[in-house]
């Protein structure tokens, strides 16, 4: 038994010591980052800048669909040794793990991750108003709660939150503005009461939170400061004691040493030499540390002489020590080209030394496979293989592989290897009669529920109708699709009423959608989604109503582009929406492709006929974009205006001269006079 659980209970006994829940602060800075050490949380206890350093539970993190009955095994925890359980919950809305696109998590709870974002749409609901649960505890410690609130893209939701840990309770009004949650911390005092949380919503029928996070009080402002760069190899490493959990403003008298902990691997921390007496509170490493490296280390608090086993654990800091290898600041992407074309790659680097940089280009056919690499300096067909940006010359079918750079200055870096791979038509599903994929990949659709096959687009051939069933769609098996770059194409001609989210097609993996195009919430709309790594859904939507591109009963030709920057969306060989700074991969797992539907949610089949479906691993051009809608229709396309077509036919020329020569110098100023001037 710790020695500081000894002290807290004889704490106890005492009749005239009475601890009260206090409302600490409400943090709104922090916005969807409370597990991320890269934001500054100013009431984070041990100053790691994390909320739930000692545990956390994420509601709903686990839960499918939107199903109202709680089931405990849809929350993700991992609760402290002093917190013994987190109650029954009543009921909830929202899916988690499973519905990335509306209501899900985009950085793992589990783990610290970079600066990229929290999506907490997941969330416990309690229904007519409002709810309660309690929090149960394993011994008396105090501790610090952070509740997390709700995020809600579709409305905002204020409520009151009540705590109380056996004395009296505390009521704190918390806000959702704009959809974003607060953070609502307090302070649970001394005892062994079971923590009860009330959450009411007068204003609405539904009331809820996201999360608990639990930290406790600690050795605490680390020097270097957490998440510190370019730090000294000769480093003193310091810290301040831990505040008094009875009297929070009060630095802990009971302190008697320190313990440091280190390494490079903060699952493997390894005690750096024997106690640090108190008040003593710095420590320099025996040896010179590393440069080039991330050090994590923790201060375990030794009370009233308890020793180290006894200790109170500490946070988990971490800093990065000076550089002196080269600093890769853009790393080499990954380009498809057309046979015939240059394939261009850059990198970017500086140098802690300011000294200068020297490059080498390597060629490696496999990435797999060590020794088969090729230095491209020198050799005829690569230009610039010795700067930071390399020119694969007119490249041809042996080009295709993976190329990477070598930084030097008095050390040695390697770029990520960039794949160049030849731009192509992955899949093509002609839907004439079967589905049948007609570039031989093998992944040949099969067809599921009363898909019937009628005229096409062309009034030749066949395409594949959907009576709009949810058992009804055609299922093309794990046809793998790219990362970087993306093109689907399709035709459509829908019968649906629209506001209704319907797949022409969609790629859906073990942990959600990986892309899907169809019928967008609005009337007319259509919406093309791509998923990244982190399930955030990145989507572009059309133009809706009277410009949207859906019509009753009329065929439409739908082209999707992503080019790892910029969304496009297509119709009729006219682009009728973009939308640009979209740097990112998209999610790369095995799923099935599927023709008609948007998989996972209910109600989302197709009613209506699909023809020609087709994938790219490469963003179209708007004039290959078109040629596909003229393949098909024939006549021209008018891909974009002109300022300058005033007769409207799509082209300036000398009868568009002729009638701007015609009102040439003509002037409506009044006094007419001033025309001369």
């Amino acid at each position: 038994m710790r020695t500081i659980k000894l002290i807290l209970l004889l704490l106890l006994g005492s009749a005239s010591l009475v601890f009260a829940v206090t409302h600490v602060a409400t943090d709104t800075t922090t916005t969807d980052a409370w597990r991320s050490p890269w934001v500054s949380k100013a009431d984070d206890l041990g100053s790691d800048d994390i909320y739930g350093s000692d545990g956390w539970s994420f509601f709903a993190y686990d839960k499918p669909f939107y199903e109202s009955t709680y089931l405990s095994e849809w929350t993700a925890q991992q609760l402290p040794d002093y917190i013994s359980s987190v109650g029954n919950l009543s009921s909830s809305w929202g899916g988690g793990n499973s519905e990335e696109s509306s209501h899900g998590w985009i950085d793992d709870p589990l783990a610290i991750g970079a600066n990229i974002g929290d999506d907490m749409q997941a969330r416990l609901h309690f229904t007519a108003g409002g709810g309660s649960f309690t929090i149960n505890r394993a011994d008396p410690r105090p501790f610090r709660l952070t509740i997390v609130g709700t995020k809600n893209k579709y409305q905002n939701i204020d409520q009151d939150i009540t705590v109380q840990a056996g004395g009296t309770p505390v009521t704190f009004r918390m806000l959702s503005i704009n959809g974003t949650p607060q953070y609502v911390i307090f302070d649970i005092p001394f005892g062994n009461d079971a923590i009860t949380v009330t959450l009411d919503n007068a204003s609405a029928d539904q009331a809820g939170l996201t999360a608990l996070a639990f930290d406790s009080y600690v050795a605490q402002n680390p020097s270097p400061v957490m998440i510190s760069q370019d730090v000294a190899s000769s480093a003193t490493l310091s810290w301040d004691v831990s505040n008094d959990p009875n009297t929070p403003a009060q630095p802990r008298a009971d302190v008697t040493g320190y313990y440091v902990y280190m390494s490079k691997d903060p699952a493997a921390l390894v005690q750096q030499g024997g106690k640090i007496v108190a008040p003593a509170t710095t420590y320099v490493p025996a040896i010179a540390l590393d440069k080039d490296s991330l050090y994590y280390w923790r201060i375990d608090e030794e009370i009233s002489n308890g020793g180290a086993t006894n200790a109170i654990k500490g946070a988990l800091w971490a800093f990065e020590t000076e550089q002196s290898l080269p600093i890769i600041v853009s790393q080499p992407k990954g380009a498809v080209i057309a046979l015939g074309e240059d394939a261009v790659f850059e990198v970017e680097a500086t140098d802690p030394f300011g000294s200068g940089l020297s490059y080498g280009w390597f060629y490696d056919p496999n990435t797999t496979i060590s020794g088969d690499e090729v230095s491209l300096v020198g050799l005829a067909g690569y230009s610039g293989a010795g700067t930071s940006e390399l020119t694969v010359e007119t490249i041809d079918a042996a080009d295709l592989g993976y190329y990477y750079c070598e930084i030097s200055n008095a050390y040695t870096v390697a770029s990520d290897a960039a794949q160049l791979s030849e731009a192509m038509e992955l899949y093509y599903w002609p839907l004439d009669g079967d589905a049948t994929e007609a570039n031989g990949s093998g992944f040949d659709g099969t067809v599921n529920g009363n898909v019937v096959w009628v005229t096409g687009v062309d009034g030749v051939n066949q395409a594949a109708d959907f009576d709009g069933n949810d058992a009804t769609f055609i299922d093309c098996g794990n046809a793998l699709l790219p990362t970087g770059e993306i093109s689907v194409s399709a035709w459509a001609n829908t019968r649906n009423a629209f506001g209704a989210w319907n797949g022409f097609a969609c790629k859906w993996g073990d942990d959600g959608r990986v892309f899907w195009l169809g019928e967008g919430g609005g009337t007319s709309q259509v919406r093309f989604s791509v998923y990244a790594d982190d399930f955030a859904e990145i989507y572009l939507d059309s133009p809706m109503d009277a410009a949207g591109p859906l019509s009753l009963n009329k065929w439409v030709h739908i082209v999707a582009t992503f080019d790892g920057t910029v969304q496009r969306l297509y119709a009729d060989g006219v682009m009728v929406a973009e939308a640009g700074d979209r740097d990112f991969a998209i999610k790369d797992q095995v799923g099935n492709f599927v023709i008609g539907q948007l998989i996972g949610q209910e109600g989302s089949t197709f009613n209506g006929v699909i023809d020609e479906v087709r994938v790219y691993n490469y963003a179209l051009t708007r004039e290959e974009a078109a040629q596909l809608y003229v393949d098909i229709q024939g006549g021209v396309v008018c891909m974009s205006g002109n300022a300058f077509d005033f007769n409207g036919d799509c082209k300036v020329d000398v009868i568009d001269l002729a009638a701007f020569a015609s009102n040439w110098l003509e002037c409506n100023l009044f006094p007419a006079i001033n025309c001369d001037n």
